[in-house]
C-alpha cells in the first residue's frame, strides 16, 4: 500500500501552454501575441469559439514539445496538445475508469 505522500508526490499538477493569436493592438509586424494560458483558459476559448465569438482560425496552442495545435469552427481541438494539463487529465480520467471498470489498475 502507499503512503500518502507517495499518492500525493505523483499527483498531476497544473501546467500552462503557450496561445498564439492575432492581435489588432499589436505593433508587431507579423500582429501575433503569445501568452501562457491555463486548461480553464482554453476550454472557455473553445467554448466561445464554438459560439462564433471568436475566430478559430486567429488562434493556435504551442505544446511543450513545440507542436501547434489547431482549433476548430466548433471549438474543439483539430488535434490534442500534449506534454501538458490536458494529456496527464485524459490519463487520469482512463486510469479512473479502467479502476472502476476493471477493480485495480
Amino acid at each position: 500500500m502507499k503512503s500518502i505522500y507517495e499518492i500525493l508526490a505523483t499527483t498531476p499538477h497544473k501546467d500552462t501552454v503557450v496561445l498564439r493569436f492575432k492581435d489588432p493592438d499589436e505593433v508587431a509586424v507579423d500582429g501575433l501575441s503569445e501568452i501562457v494560458v491555463t486548461e480553464e483558459q482554453i476550454r472557455w476559448l473553445q467554448w466561445h469559439i464554438g459560439k462564433g465569438e471568436y475566430n478559430h482560425d486567429d488562434a493556435v496552442l504551442i505544446s511543450s514539445n513545440g507542436e501547434i495545435s489547431r482549433f476548430a469552427p466548433d471549438g474543439r481541438l483539430t488535434n490534442p496538445v500534449r506534454g501538458n494539463t490536458m494529456s496527464l487529465n485524459d490519463e487520469l480520467a482512463m486510469n479512473l475508469l479502467f479502476t472502476k471498470a476493471y477493480g485495480k489498475h
